[in-house]
């Protein structure tokens, strides 16, 4: 009742009941959804309950004969069935990504040895609607550990704060300490009299903003990354990595860098890289770096095991974080 009376009042700006609903009423309408197993019957209702919603933070009804698409348009809302879709295969990620000796890995293996289905249940289990997603999405499970920032979009901040002074130095001496090359330039890409703000995202995704545009990242509580933007523009700030050819397009498509793609004829190491380390990964025969990526083992372990994931890719050119130049 009082979120309808916030949706309903013509007095609120719009763009108050669009971060109102993002941030209160799709988050307890979509709760516990991304482990259930969906029927069409349902997604269909819960559409059916966000478009009703979405009206009447326009002011309008279905006698005003104005398409969905028009109202969707107007409030810059993504449907929620594809947040149900993106939900579920997060948590497809996270549980994947779990040791197989961990009790929610053991609990799945017990779920899926389970063959009788009881009577009135859903005819697809959660792992069978999962597969229809990753079909439908064109995803594969090899692209369980996408980068953070693949789907991201100005949809995911959470919230955004101007931070205080003695905020904003901790973030600038992080920042110099970890790429000593832009500290003669510290001052014009972070300037001090300008306020700083940090956007909190979705994914654990942290952004630091000079006049709304996105300059750093962090997941979690790691290192700051500049934006390939801001590495662009100085190129020489990060220590490098390269792959061949040949893992150009995986890399771009959002999938980590494996070691081979590193270590085979046309990759480059720099063995001065320790592990959990933030690097640029550069392309044979090309210029500029494609991808940002967090090492998961040494440049030397790389070229010893050989095998598996060498580095995470965190934000790569063309993904969500790329396309965002400005946050509104």
């Amino acid at each position: 009742e009082q979120a309808s009376g916030v949706l309903c009042d013509a007095k609120v700006p719009i763009k108050l009941k669009e971060k109102f609903y993002r941030t209160a009423v799709r988050p307890a309408i979509l709760y516990g959804t991304k482990c259930w197993a969906v029927k069409s019957q349902h997604e269909n209702k819960v559409g059916a309950a966000e478009m009703r919603m979405l009206r009447w933070m326009c002011g309008k009804t279905r006698q005003d004969k104005i398409r969905n698409e028009a109202i969707r348009e107007r409030v810059g809302v993504a449907p929620i069935v594809e947040k149900m879709v993106e939900n579920r295969l997060r948590w497809f990620g996270h549980v994947e990504r779990k040791p197989v000796d961990s009790a929610v890995r053991r609990v799945d293996q017990m779920e899926r040895r389970q063959t009788i289905r009881g009577r009135g249940r859903p005819k697809k289990t959660i792992r069978e609607v999962i597969k229809k997603d990753l079909k439908l999405n064109d995803l594969d499970r090899s692209m369980i550990y996408m980068s953070v920032s693949s789907r991201f979009s100005g949809e995911d901040v959470s919230a955004q704060n101007q931070v205080k002074a003695s905020v904003q130095r901790k973030i600038r001496q992080s920042i110099a300490e970890e790429y000593p090359g832009l500290e003669p330039v510290l001052d014009d890409i972070l300037p001090k009299k300008s306020p700083l703000i940090v956007a909190k995202c979705q994914n654990h995704l942290n952004l630091v903003l000079v006049n709304n545009v996105p300059l750093f990242f962090s997941v979690r509580d790691g290192p700051y990354m500049p934006t390939l933007r801001l590495l662009h523009l100085y190129p020489n700030i990060m220590k490098k990595l390269q792959v061949d050819r040949g893992a150009i397009r995986f890399v771009l498509a959002g999938a980590n860098i494996m070691c081979p793609g590193l270590t085979s004829p046309g990759g480059v190491l720099d063995e001065e890289v320790g592990a959990e380390c933030p690097v640029a990964i550069m392309a044979e025969g090309k210029q500029h770096a494609l991808a940002i990526g967090f090492t998961k083992m040494s440049a030397k372990d790389i070229k010893a095991i050989n095998k598996g994931i060498g580095v995470d890719n965190l934000h790569y050119l063309n993904d969500g974080l790329w396309k965002m130049e400005k946050l509104d």
